[in-house]
């Protein structure tokens, strides 16, 4: 095979960067959108149906069991907030608002809301 030299001294096989270069253009046609309907086979479709249902939405649920846990102390601490919001005369929103969006509201959605299999 020939070689070519580079800068550094060291030489480079031409038919492994003509091979590289194969590759990477192969690649390129199985590129498809992210937003892509569902195109795998009904054995993935099975494979990650379970995966979710015996796995992921058991952790889901209990990360929302946890957060209702979490929701009162973390609204107790951002009840401070909202008072000096209401003495600046600002409106304030519910104090129990955004520690439950973010504790329980969200992981309910994702454990209960969602289709089957949708990572």
């Amino acid at each position: 095979m020939r070689t070519r030299p580079t800068r550094v001294g060291s030489s480079v096989r031409i038919s492994s960067m003509k091979m590289g270069a194969a590759v990477a253009l192969a690649s390129l046609f199985g590129v498809q959108p992210a937003s892509a309907a569902w195109d795998g086979s009904t054995a993935q479709r099975i494979a990650s149906t379970g995966v979710d249902i015996v796995i992921v939405r058991p952790l889901a649920a209990v990360r929302a069991g946890i957060g209702s846990l979490f929701l009162v102390p973390a609204a107790l601490l951002a009840s401070p907030a909202c008072v000096v919001n209401l003495v600046n005369g600002e409106s304030c929103r519910p104090v129990y608002e955004a520690p439950y969006e973010v504790l329980v509201g969200e992981p309910a959605e994702y454990a209960f809301g969602r289709e089957m299999g949708e990572l």
